[in-house]
């Protein structure tokens, strides 16, 4: 999220009322990362407070699950926005596996 975003989302509710451990870090001048223990967005609550969350400030989960594929969820105004997933499909006759 921008980081002018942040302060604006620490003044929503605790991550106690939400149910999900949670803590804002910035990444530098301009940005500021929201971390989650559950960080596979798996349990209805992170992805309850996600949504909230997402009210105040646009929300962009990336992952990358190493050889298996990445991907992304934007959520925005309090609702999931878009996702893809990308797997990677391996080719076992490729030098390295690809």
């Amino acid at each position: 999220m921008r980081r002018n975003n942040a302060e604006a989302v620490l003044q929503m509710p605790t991550n106690a009322d939400q149910g999900a451990d949670w803590f804002i870090h910035e990444v530098n001048r301009a940005w500021a990362g929201l971390f989650l223990q559950d960080e596979w967005l798996e349990q209805p609550e992170t992805v309850e407070l996600v949504k909230s969350l997402s009210t105040t400030a646009p929300l962009l989960f990336f992952f990358d699950a190493d050889e298996y594929g990445w991907g992304y969820r934007l959520s925005a105004g309090g609702e999931e926005r878009a996702a893809k997933a990308f797997e990677v499909h391996r080719c076992p006759n490729h030098p390295n596996g690809q």
